[in-house]
């Protein structure tokens, strides 16, 4: 399974604060001499003066590829997915042997009209089974990827609010390929300090 659809929802929520980071500083800008200025001036006008604000941020597809407990939980998860998957592979094969036996055995005029007749519907409700038990398993599996990505969410969440009392950020924000930010200078980029720390909290 790829990692960043399995870890979407988790990017999707950091990426909230991004956005909304970028609303408060665009409505904070000034707009004086809007219409009177040229479009140069008005852009000047406009761009936000953010030397009094202290601005960091994390790569996540960084964080997530080599951050170790959400290599654990992708391992996890694609252990629990081949697990049910073997299990519903196995169901399927032996229906799939009773219902060619059962063809067979029709082939040769075997069995009469109405036994056939009661093998098949048994045929029909044990296919139908397997498909329902396949959609059970689908739901569980995308209930532990929530559970799972709540938890991962909550872990850096957590560490963030310990990490910023000492390094004191005004914003911290998340930056991805395809994300809300497009461009970030390299000097606000913290991922590696932040990853080796939780790292090393994770080991311990």
């Amino acid at each position: 399974m790829d990692k960043p659809g399995k870890i979407a929802l988790f990017i999707s929520l950091i990426a909230l604060v991004a956005v909304a980071v970028v609303v408060v500083l665009f409505f904070t800008a000034t707009d004086k001499g809007k219409t009177e200025e040229p479009v140069q001036e008005q852009t000047k006008a406009n761009t936000v003066n953010t030397e009094s604000l202290s601005i960091a941020y994390i790569n996540t597809d960084t964080l997530l590829s080599e951050y170790q407990l959400a290599n654990d939980m992708m391992e996890k998860l694609r252990k629990r997915h081949s697990d049910l998957q073997k299990k519903i592979q196995e169901k399927q094969k032996t229906f799939d042997s009773d219902a060619a036996y059962f063809q067979q055995r029709v082939k040769n005029n075997e069995l009469s009209e109405q036994s056939a007749q009661i093998i098949y519907n048994e045929l029909l409700k044990e296919q139908a089974k397997i498909d329902s038990l396949r959609s059970v398993y689908s739901n569980q599996l995308a209930n532990e990827e929530f559970q799972l990505n709540q938890e991962l969410l909550d872990t850096v969440t957590n560490f963030l609010n310990r990490y910023n009392k000492v390094s004191r950020w005004d914003y911290i924000l998340q930056y991805r390929k395809g994300g809300s930010i497009f461009v970030a200078p390299e000097s606000m980029n913290i991922t590696n300090d932040v990853l080796k720390k939780l790292n090393e909290e994770y080991e311990k």
